[in-house]
């Protein structure tokens, strides 16, 4: 079955001190949301055009447009499970 306006979904795992390096995609149609699936030991950072967000609880969330550069880091001492979403706008 599938959802309109969903282009993928996925979960994404990232090891402690793992860190995704300054990135961008070139589709300018969508917006990525990541919604934090546990409790950290520590925070998980993401930065997206001028925005820093830092997520640490379950249910913390972040969206933002992915042909802007953008990375990942996770800070904590516990892997960090999101659950992602692609979609078009």
């Amino acid at each position: 079955m599938k959802v309109p306006g969903i282009h993928f979904a996925q979960f994404s795992i990232m090891a402690p001190d793992a860190h995704i390096l300054a990135h961008k995609h070139k589709v300018s149609d969508s917006r990525i949301f990541h919604i934090n699936l546990f409790d950290l030991d520590g925070e998980a950072e993401f930065k997206a055009g001028n925005d820093t967000i830092h997520l640490k609880k379950r249910g913390d969330y972040f969206m933002f447009n992915p042909s802007d550069m953008h990375e990942s880091a996770n800070l904590s001492k516990s892997y960090r499970v999101h659950l992602m979403f692609d979609f078009r706008v």
